[in-house]
């Protein structure tokens, strides 16, 4: 005799349930979204933390009523979990893949800023927060491991998501001996900030110069044979082409002036050229700047030396930092090397070249986020759970 199939959102819910309720929740929130495509931003203090706190008001509400209502114990159930990871999966897919572009088209805001996004998300927390409350008891090692590995994960997207709002990020434009204590947001709004920064020094290191082939005439680059000819004069070697023997030489201070112009902020190579016919051709070659052209040393009539702009290969800003009440230090900021001044991390974005007054003008980028410790906290748990686990279940398997 078969066993009788047991009727759809009869208590247990079980896959099929959770997989039609999140269906549900994702045509319904998409209708609202058609409906307003506005905008959702993120919530920022204090709204955030209210939010939050209604989230796990809701997830304590499950874990102590559902003995009384057999309904709620769904939530706190692996097929509810599955359903939930499923649907805000298939957002963070789609936010990937989807440029927002296209979902205006359609009449929907990005998917960040969405009703569906949301719902998926305070879902996800919801059935991840009663799954973990469900699990909270310390009798063995795995109990730990489980805990651990569900909190973190759990307190990384509370903390990656109810904290997007509350996170700042601009730009100071730093120019000599002038403190900067402002900076320009994203949105555009000017931030005040509770400290200033003063631009000591600026200093930039350029990679080897690469040397190509130009057309004499177009000033394009010459190819043969199809490519490009690059020619390589690192260590002070020469380079052989077409019978011609090209070296790069040492310069002088002297020998920066040519043509009455002077090469200001270029990286300058001398280089010098024996023709086959045991001619000597030599002269500066530059890329040339924003406000003054490349400069080639013209072998013959058809062919020239030139090199493209240096691609920069350090640059760093030293700078004076002063708050409110005095003077912190001097400190040194470079790429990928930021600091932390009051809360706010301070890295170096970019730079430019002010001709006009021949100094270099340093961009810093900050960034104030006062919920990172909570994410590097939820990091530490996550994978502090995940190797008690493993070495628990390696733990089991040899016994």
């Amino acid at each position: 005799m078969s066993k009788q199939k047991k009727p759809i959102w009869q208590y247990p819910w079980s896959y099929r349930e959770s997989f039609l309720l999140v269906a549900g929740i994702g045509v319904a929130t998409l209708a609202a979204d058609l409906i307003n495509s506005t905008k959702i931003g993120f919530p920022v203090f204090p709204l955030n933390i209210i939010l939050l706190a209604i989230v796990i008001l809701m997830i304590f509400s499950v874990h102590q009523l559902k003995k009384k209502f057999k309904l709620l114990k769904f939530f706190s159930s692996i097929p509810a979990a599955i359903g939930a990871i499923s649907l805000f999966m298939l957002m963070t897919i789609i936010m990937a893949l989807t440029p927002e572009e296209v979902l205006m088209k359609i009449g929907l805001p990005s998917i960040r800023n969405s009703f569906t996004y949301y719902f998926s998300f305070f879902y996800l927390l919801l059935t991840l927060g009663a799954t973990t409350l469900k699990r909270f008891r310390f009798k063995t090692l795995n109990d730990w491991g489980f805990l651990l590995n569900h909190l973190g994960l759990w307190l990384f997207l509370a903390a990656s998501g109810f904290g997007a709002g509350d996170t700042k990020t601009g730009f100071m434009t730093l120019t000599p001996n002038t403190p900067e204590w402002r900076a320009q947001l994203e949105s555009g709004q000017i931030e005040d900030l509770d400290f200033a920064v003063k631009l000591v020094n600026f200093k930039i290191d350029y990679h080897e110069p690469k040397f190509m082939l130009f057309d004499t005439k177009t000033e394009k680059i010459y190819k043969d044979k199809g490519k490009s000819v690059i020619i390589d004069l690192e260590h002070g070697r020469k380079y052989r082409w077409n019978n011609n023997e090209i070296a790069k030489v040492k310069i002088n201070n002297s020998q920066l002036f040519t043509s009455e112009r002077y090469l200001v902020n270029q990286v300058v190579s001398f280089i010098k050229v024996k023709t086959p016919k045991g001619e000597i051709v030599s002269g500066p070659v530059t890329s040339g700047n924003d406000i003054m052209p490349p400069l080639f040393l013209k072998i013959n009539d058809k062919l020239s030396i030139g090199t493209p702009k240096p691609e920069p290969s350090k640059f760093a800003s030293k700078v004076r930092i002063y708050t409110k009440s005095g003077r912190i230090g001097d400190k040194t900021i470079e790429v990928n090397k930021p600091c932390t001044i009051n809360g706010w991390r301070v890295y170096q974005n970019n730079w430019r070249y002010d001709y006009m007054n021949m100094q270099y003008i340093s961009i810093l980028q900050v960034v104030r986020d006062p919920w990172m410790p909570y994410v590097y906290m939820a990091c530490v748990l996550l994978t502090a759970g995940s190797l008690i686990m493993i070495f628990t279940n390696k733990l089991f398997r040899n016994r």
